[in-house]
Order: structure tokens, then C-alpha cells, then sequence
């Protein structure tokens, strides 16, 4: 079975979805639109074609939840880009459209596909790491003048809604993903080098998980130049590691007790030490067994993408 796919938005990240698309015999793109708004004519021509099955949701983040709420009213399944919404509102009023017109609803998280990610998910399902202590999250990225003047939305509270929204929601995600519910208990917000956008360029944060994990999360966009860093480290009762690289993509460094070796290396697990840094592919594989009945735990779903949400405004909560 092929899906027929329409997109709407034409930005950088549309150019992504549609390098994958061409590459994948399930799925066909025949229409893309470049409005933003739900009401015009390019959009409509996309939620009225009766041949398009799967919507994808490329536009700016403040206008994911109208575009998404419109198609799935046009009987469209929807997959939407990071983050699903700016509030967790919009975000329950997609869910509530997806019941209501009997469609799927799906949020781009490609981290998860990471295979260092994949490894600890499983290590941790299986209990190989035991009782986590404490994690952090780190994320070093650059984020010039000439970026956020190559879109007017960009650096807007409205369509672009914070850091924690456009940049860095994957980390959320991949965070609530392995270890559960995370509460903040105190957020630090600055604005550095970045006067010409309405909020943060950078933020830290101490967190709890509901299992009594000690985290803190340290990101920025201030970075010189390139991109740095993007990470995640584990300390835990068998085990200590740091998955790193750019984007979660890389195993930096991994120590386990003796006791515990074997266990890991029996499962083969963080023995692909490859750097990965689209995994979009991953997204849309998952995506297509979906819609044929067979959800993976790996793709995000629509109620997974408002608790990153919900996490995102509880860190900023935290700063007032």
C-alpha cells in the first residue's frame, strides 16, 4: 500500500522531508503548499484532494496546531514537525481533532532513532544500568544574526515561541522518552548576544524525575560558529555514559561493572559508534507501519508531543 502525501510549508526543514520521501517507495508526494495560514488557496487545494492521505506540517511552529487541526478536519492523517505546538492547549485541541475525525496524529522526534539512544532505551527498559542517579543534558549550538534574519519568524515569541521550543525540544523528548515525567525546580534565563530576538539564548536547568533522578539541563545558542555539542550523560549503579556528538549521535564514553558486561555485550548494544544526523528516514518507516496497524515505541505520538510540550512550560514556570 502507498500513502499519497501533501506538504505545507517550503522551508529548510521541508527540504528534508522531501529528500526522504523521494527516497521511499511507500509514500508518493504530490503536492506541496508554502502558506502559512489554514484558510488559503494552496492549503485548501492540498486539504480538498481526496488522494492525499498523510499531511506533513512544515510551517512555523506557532502555526502547527491551525494547520494540523484543519487537515485532520479534512480527514488527512497529520505528521507535524518539532515542537507539536506553543501550549499545551493547542496541542490537547489537536489530539481532540485527530478522536474526533477517527485520524493519526504523529510528531516528528528523529533523536529517538539515534542508535545510541535506541541502545540506552533498551538497556534501561531491561534494568542492565540499575537505579539511575543522575543525568544531564547539554547542548552547545550556534545561532547567528543571519539565521534568524532568513525568516521574519524566526526569534518571535509567537511563531517561534523560545529555545526550548525550535532548538532544543528534541533533548525534552528524548529525556521524557527514556527516564519519564521530569519536574524543573529552578530555571535561569539570559539573553547574551542575541538583542534583535524576544527571548532567551540561553537557559539551565535543575530538574527531578518522578523517579527521583537528579538532572539538570545547560543549553545555549551562543555557541562560535558551528554547532558543538548535543548530549546526554548517564551516571547510574552499573553504568556511566555519555551519548554526545552533535545531535545525541555518538557514543563519547561508556564504563560498566565487570558484572555487567557480558549482559550488555550479549545484547549488542552501543557497538555502532557511526555519527547519524537525519534520521527522518527512521520517522516516516515508523509513520507507514503505523498507519498499516503497527505502532513502534520509537515514533513519537500525539500525546507524547504534548508532554514535551507541557515539560517545555513547566522549565519556563521555573524562571518566574
Amino acid at each position: 500500500m502507498k500513502f499519497k502525501v501533501g506538504i505545507i510549508g517550503n522551508g529548510h526543514i521541508a527540504q528534508r522531508h522531501k529528500l526522504v520521501l523521494a527516497e521511499n517507495e511507500n509514500f508518493d508526494l504530490i503536492s506541496i503548499a508554502d502558506e502559512k495560514k489554514e484558510n488559503h488557496p494552496q492549503n485548501l487545494d492540498i486539504f480538498n484532494n481526496p488522494n492525499i492521505d498523510l499531511v506533513i506540517i512544515c510551517t512555523p511552529s506557532g502555526n502547527h496546531a491551525s494547520l494540523a487541526i484543519e487537515a485532520l478536519k479534512f480527514g488527512k492523517h497529520v505528521l507535524v514537525e518539532k515542537p507539536m505546538a506553543l501550549n499545551s492547549e493547542d496541542c490537547s485541541f489537536m489530539i481532540e481533532a485527530a478522536k474526533l475525525h477517527q485520524k493519526r496524529l504523529f510528531v516528528v522526534k528523529q533523536n529517538r532513532f539515534n542508535s545510541p539512544i535506541k541502545d540506552l532505551k533498551k538497556a534501561l527498559d531491561e534494568n542492565l544500568f540499575g537505579q539511575v542517579f543522575q543525568i544531564e543534558v547539554k547542548a552547545f549550538w550556534n545561532r547567528n544574526e543571519a539565521y534568524y534574519q532568513n525568516s521574519n519568524w524566526r526569534g518571535t515569541k509567537q511563531l517561534d515561541g523560545g529555545i526550548m521550543f525550535n532548538q532544543f525540544s528534541h533533548f525534552i523528548d528524548i529525556l521524557y522518552f527514556l527516564f519519564g515525567d521530569i519536574v524543573p525546580e529552578k530555571t535561569i534565563l539570559n539573553n547574551f548576544k542575541h538583542p534583535y530576538i524576544e527571548f532567551e539564548d540561553s537557559l539551565a536547568t535543575i530538574f527531578k524525575t518522578k523517579k527521583g533522578i537528579l538532572g539538570s539541563i545547560n543549553v545555549s545558542t551562543n555557541a562560535t560558529n558551528l554547532n558543538m555539542e548535543g548530549s546526554l550523560t548517564v551516571l547510574s549503579e552499573f553504568a556511566t555514559l555519555k551519548i554526545g556528538g552533535k545531535y545525541l549521535n555518538t557514543i563519547d564514553y561508556l564504563e560498566v561493572l565487570p558484572e555487567k558486561q557480558k549482559e550488555i555485550a550479549e545484547q549488542k548494544l552501543f557497538q555502532n559508534n557511526a555519527a547519524q544526523e537525519n534520521n527522518h528516514a527512521a520517522v516516516y518507516e515508523s509513520v507507514y507501519q503505523a498507519l498499516l496497524g503497527n505502532h513502534s515505541k520509537n515514533l513519537a505520538s500525539a500525546e507524547e508531543g504534548k508532554k514535551v510540550v507541557e515539560i517545555i512550560e513547566k522549565i519556563y514556570q521555573a524562571a518566574l
